[in-house]
């Protein structure tokens, strides 16, 4: 079987499994809630393009303080790659550096919507938890997923249609997620950021052994996973969360 017939088969699974979900009334709730954050993120990509955001200016103040200084002409991320994208868009919609207002605190703090439940979603967002995370359990029956986070072994359970499908229990404590959750009237779900690293792998080992986790900026946790994620991508061959 070539790899176009088996992405279309595992298509035609997710979306039976999405079917399934639909039907729970936790998983009409999820889809809901998903459909209202991503309508909340195209109003801050289009302010994300605008001249109003320096992200030029941003990214370099979080990238001298992750690496040496100068380091930023070696980091290149694109909109126009989708996991570059992914970690665009963590590093500025969230709360990463001191330094740099997120552009979730910007849409609060300038009263950007006037509806009420696209307010309680910024504010779950900008409540949300970013970290490590390992699979520690799946229900693919109920579409949710036990996360634990490496460093402080704290447990979230979220829903996600792809990683909840029967045949991903198989990399239950075998692959690294660094993603984000947000919690919106009760349902978590993940961000979706494209940083997964085989639990195996030596220098994330290395990373979690030396990181201080409360004593540094997240964006130096993001970049320098997604570092690791880019160099070892080619060898995991599982769906990141949606």
């Amino acid at each position: 079987m070539n790899q176009e017939m088996a992405n279309f088969i595992y298509s035609g699974l997710i979306n039976m499994h999405r079917f399934m979900l639909k039907q729970l009334p936790h998983g009409k709730k999820y889809f809901t809630i998903r459909r209202l954050h991503s309508e909340v993120l195209e109003s801050m990509i289009k302010y994300f393009n605008t001249d109003k955001f320096d992200a030029s200016k941003n990214f370099a103040i979080m990238v001298n303080a992750t690496c040496k200084k100068g380091y930023e002409k070696d980091i290149f991320l694109s909109m126009d790659n989708e996991a570059d994208t992914s970690i665009l868009l963590e590093l500025f919609f969230y709360k990463n550096h001191s330094k740099v207002k997120s552009i979730t605190e910007i849409f609060l703090e300038t009263h950007r919507f006037k509806a009420e439940k696209k307010v309680k979603m910024l504010e779950a967002m900008r409540d949300s938890y970013a970290s490590l995370f390992v699979i520690k359990d799946i229900d693919s029956n109920n579409g949710y997923v036990t996360f634990e986070d490496v460093f402080t072994y704290k447990k979230y359970k979220v829903v996600d249609v792809s990683l909840s499908m029967p045949n991903h229990e198989k990399i239950i404590d075998k692959v690294y997620f660094y993603n984000r959750i947000i919690t919106y009237e009760g349902i978590s779900f993940t961000t979706a950021i494209r940083c997964v690293i085989q639990s195996d792998n030596k220098e994330v080992k290395k990373f979690i052994k030396k990181h201080k986790y409360n004593q540094n900026h997240p964006c130096i946790r993001c970049l320098r996973l997604y570092d690791i994620s880019r160099q070892c991508n080619n060898k995991i061959g599982i769906y990141t969360p949606v």
